[in-house]
């Protein structure tokens, strides 16, 4: 078994705690089990926006939308200025 689904809610437990450091790595490893998880894309999107990392941001928002996730409109908008 690849646990996909339990790091997803440790990750969403880390979320609820404030915990953004140890989310993010949880994120990157369901990432690393399943490179086209888009949900984690974008979860990780929205936490790096939160610290105030809008290069990463904008680099997980673009993967998110690679991967099929419906990313609304104006997250995408405001993720362009922050492209490298």
């Amino acid at each position: 078994p690849d646990y996909a689904d339990a790091y997803k809610s440790l990750a969403r437990s880390y979320s609820q705690l404030g915990n953004k450091k140890e989310e993010i790595n949880v994120y990157k490893k369901i990432i690393d089990i399943h490179p086209g998880d888009a949900t984690s894309y974008y979860n990780l999107c929205l936490t790096y926006r939160s610290l105030g990392d809008m290069q990463e941001a904008a680099y997980y928002c673009d993967m998110a939308v690679k991967f099929g996730m419906k990313v609304p409109p104006g997250l995408i908008s405001e993720m362009s200025r922050f492209k490298k």
